[in-house]
């Protein structure tokens, strides 16, 4: 879920269930378009920036790298098909067979943080958003890819680009050099 979430820059209300229960706009199995080895569609029913519920269509390219959000794709859906699965089922389970929700989803990855040894007070449920954006923007892709690739139709994805204390450092120091 995560790498899927942080590689399409989803929204947690995208790729989780307001309840316990599937609804028609919750993320489903027939909603991942696998088109080639290196290529995959999900296919939101629902989004803060499609008003008129037409629906938005994310592609999703192989990295080729460890972390891969097709091949993570396509291994769930073998899976959830090995276990009959249709294409109305949720995408993302719990190991009861229930949708995973907003609260599920934060607090199983808070649990995960702290496995690791972060501090899980300092991520939420937008973190994925805040994360691909940040890694965009060091990267140097420019603005416009990344308001494409997050869906925002405005500037307001600044807002999510965190700067790391390195390069404010390097900035404030290359100001003694004018």
């Amino acid at each position: 879920m995560c790498t899927v979430a942080f590689f399409a820059f989803l929204r947690c209300s995208e790729f989780t269930c307001n309840t316990g229960r599937q609804s028609d706009l919750s993320l489903c199995i027939g909603d991942i378009i696998v088109q080639s080895n290196d290529k995959v569609i999900i296919h939101l029913k629902v989004s803060k920036t499609d008003p008129f519920r037409h629906g938005v269509s994310i592609p999703l390219f192989a990295t080729h790298q460890n972390v891969c959000p097709v091949v993570i794709l396509r291994q769930i859906l073998k899976l959830r098909r090995a276990c009959k699965a249709i294409a109305s089922d949720p995408l993302f389970m719990d190991y009861n067979g229930k949708p995973i929700t907003r609260h599920m989803f934060v607090r199983d990855l808070k649990v995960l943080l702290e496995r690791i040894g972060l501090n899980s007070q300092d991520y939420n449920s937008h973190s994925f958003r805040i994360g691909a954006a940040t890694s965009a923007s060091s990267a140097g892709l420019g603005e416009h890819l990344i308001r494409t690739l997050g869906r925002w139709s405005s500037d307001c994805y600044m807002r999510y680009i965190r700067t790391p204390d390195c390069i404010l450092q390097q900035a404030q120091s290359s100001l003694c050099h004018n």
